[in-house]
């Protein structure tokens, strides 16, 4: 049974590995980090300086959950054993 439903062209059942939980959050971590980045550098460069420090602020709490979670999915990925 293919995992998901997920099937190619001919409809033939295909096996899908999904992404757990760990990774999607990293993901999206490392996503809204890079958005308030951009949301930084052009509140900087239009010279809103409020709202500049705002997205500063977001962006370095944006980056400690990311490397958060990026550390627990580095030992989660150790603890069961990694390979190619």
């Amino acid at each position: 049974m293919p995992l998901n439903g997920a099937r190619d062209r001919k409809g033939t059942p295909m096996a899908v590995r999904p992404y757990s939980r760990l990774q999607r959050q990293t993901s999206a971590a490392k996503q809204l980090l890079e958005a308030k980045i951009l949301e930084f550098a052009a509140h900087e460069s239009g010279g809103h300086k409020d709202a500049a420090e705002q997205a500063r602020n977001q962006a370095m709490a944006a980056l400690e959950a990311h490397l958060d979670l990026t550390s627990e999915l580095i030992a989660a990925e150790l603890k069961k054993g990694w390979s190619y």
